[in-house]
């Protein structure tokens, strides 16, 4: 594949030398700060490989399969936002779209195209899809073709064996099948769906059982391999779940109905959380993606509706009282209320337009911060063992004065020996909560707390202090360098990709790495030395942050040596092809 030049690569901040592979995508082969530097790259690597230069690389139009996720032929649990070439770090002037690495175009995370890619890294379980269901899959999709398989099939059925087929699937996907299955298992008795000399040959229970990935017999196999795989996601869940705290957001929403049915049950509908709009006021902005929510609600989790996050149910989805979805605007719920004085106060509060806010507690699977860690983005949250809350305050005051008059307020109710309101407890528990998520908070947390306190934090440097520089800089952040051990003496390098939980796979090896809670798994592409600078390579490794040295950036050669290079290069290849 030809070599190009680039000054679009989201590991370089100026020009890059760039490989087109073979599904379209570019690899990054060396930064330069001049687009005549990449230029010389691109020409020596290119006469190396006996081939054209392939010129600069423009934006590829979108495809024309790019469409909204939630249209029937997409399969479930996808879009651009939990795509692997989805850059949330790249966003558009509006903030609206982000940056796709496959097309080189802004993307509505909301979106998908046929190009979509796992995020690989969030998940341990192994969900290839065997060879049988994969067979399964296509003699149903010919039958299908033939004419065969009746009215009741949907386009998403098709579209999942389609994928099958190919070997791909997704996690709803197999969460639907084990259950669907012993759903339909009864239909194998009847003569058009087992007995080939049957009339009715194939029938459309046949079909169905086929695109679903199951055996012409009838038999349990693809039901029992689904069922393993939903147990092993359930306990991957159940362990990512217990290593995140509960956190809860709170969200004005003009709409919440409160209506009453012809029994007399009453009912509550809303949203607990929109996409792409902030929360009521935190220290920093923050906001949910669309799909944030697409996983834990495959994994039905139970929710409870409560007040205030406390007290009994007022509806619950173990049972079904209380439904949730996620549509294009954010997470609807419908709830049936328990025939209570608390749900029937609430209901004639809502009613009356006297409450109007809703909160709901979940865990952080994936979220992605700024570099001032000013603003955070919920890519991925779990609500198992969360809540859904009609709230009669938000979970932070409006304003910063307000926290902080509340935030004094609470402390010295706390030295005095009174009790401090609700209000000015929720403000304690959410600081101290940042307290909480561990080192990488702890700075941001005390910057809080001393704003909140009017302290002037403009002498602390945290930083710079000399004496302990390596241990205080970061070493996990996408774009800086590093240094570390090697075999062959110190190696350097710059991060490319950071894990911090499940498995980092080093491309074109075998190698893979663990993440773990303080040691996240990182991906770094080497630099070489050269005379009197250094330059990328095309080769990437992977070490854990502890095993990391920060150092400055590494310094490029200068204009004249990368010339000569690059020209000694292409002389070798001259005198080599004599």
């Amino acid at each position: 594949m030809p070599y190009l030049i680039s000054d679009k690569q989201s590991d370089c901040q100026g020009w890059a030398t760039v490989k087109e592979e073979s599904d379209g995508s570019y690899t990054t082969i060396g930064c330069h700060t001049s687009k005549q530097d990449a230029i010389d790259q691109m020409v020596a690597v290119s006469i190396a490989e006996d081939m054209e230069p392939g010129g600069e690389v423009a934006n590829r139009a979108l495809p024309d399969n790019y469409r909204p996720a939630l249209v029937d032929d997409v399969p479930e649990g996808r879009a651009c936002g939990n795509c692997y070439f989805y850059n949330e770090e790249k966003k558009n002037d509006a903030g609206t779209k982000a940056w796709c690495e496959k097309w080189l175009d802004y993307v509505d995370g909301g979106y998908y195209c046929n190009a979509w890619q796992a995020e690989e890294a969030n998940r341990q379980v192994d969900l290839s899809v065997p060879s049988f269901i994969s067979a399964n899959a296509k003699r149903g999709l010919k039958y299908y073709s033939e004419g065969f398989g009746g009215d009741g099939l949907v386009p998403a059925t098709i579209a999942a064996a389609r994928e099958m087929a190919a070997g791909k699937i997704t996690e709803p996907k197999v969460r639907k099948m084990a259950p669907w299955f012993a759903r339909h298992k009864v239909d194998g008795r009847a003569p058009s769906n087992r007995n080939p000399s049957d009339p009715g040959y194939p029938g459309a229970g046949l079909v169905a059982w086929l695109l679903w990935g199951g055996d012409s017999n009838f038999s349990d196999r693809a039901q029992n391999w689904a069922q393993r795989k939903i147990d092993a996601l359930n306990a991957e869940a159940e362990s990512r779940r217990k290593m995140k705290k509960i956190e809860r957001r709170t969200y004005t929403v003009k709409d919440v109905q409160a209506r009453s049915a012809e029994d007399g049950t009453m009912r509550l509908a809303g949203y607990a959380a929109v996409f792409n709009e902030s929360s009521v006021p935190l220290p920093f902005k923050e906001s949910i993606a669309p799909g944030a929510f697409r996983k834990t609600l495959t994994e039905t989790p139970d929710v409870r509706l409560l007040i205030n996050h406390e007290g009994l149910p007022l509806a619950r989805s173990k049972n079904g009282t209380l439904k949730l979805n996620e549509d294009d605007r954010g997470l609807f719920f419908e709830a049936e209320l328990a025939d209570t004085t608390e749900a029937r106060d609430i209901y004639k509060l809502v009613e009356r337009g006297d409450v109007d806010q809703m909160s709901f507690g979940f865990r952080v699977i994936r979220q992605k911060w700024s570099d001032d860690r000013s603003r955070r983005v919920l890519t991925e949250v779990s609500l198992a063992d969360g809540d859904v809350s009609v709230v009669t305050y938000p979970a932070y005051p409006t304003t910063t004065v307000e926290a902080r008059e509340k935030l004094a307020k609470a402390i010295a109710a706390a030295k005095a020996g009174r009790d401090i309101s609700p209000e000015d407890m929720q403000v304690l528990q959410t600081v101290f909560s940042d307290l909480e998520e561990g080192h990488e908070y702890i700075m941001r947390a005390v910057q809080i707390m001393s704003e909140l306190m009017a302290n002037d934090t403009s002498g602390y440097h945290y930083e710079e202090d000399e004496d302990e520089d390596d241990m205080k800089r970061a070493t996990d952040v996408v774009g800086d360098f590093v240094e570390w051990d090697s075999s062959g003496g110190t190696a350097r390098g710059r991060i490319v990709r950071v894990l911090r939980e499940g498995v980092l796979n080093i491309p074109d090896s075998t190698f893979t790495i663990t993440a773990e809670d303080d040691d996240p798994a990182v991906l770094i592409r080497l630099y070489r030395e050269l005379r009197d600078g250094y330059v990328a390579t095309q080769t990437l490794v992977g070490h854990k942050r502890s095993e990391l040295r920060s150092i400055p950036p590494l310094k490029e050669p200068s204009e004249d040596a990368s010339r000569k290079i690059s020209l000694r290069l292409a002389q070798a290849i001259v005198n080599n092809t004599k």
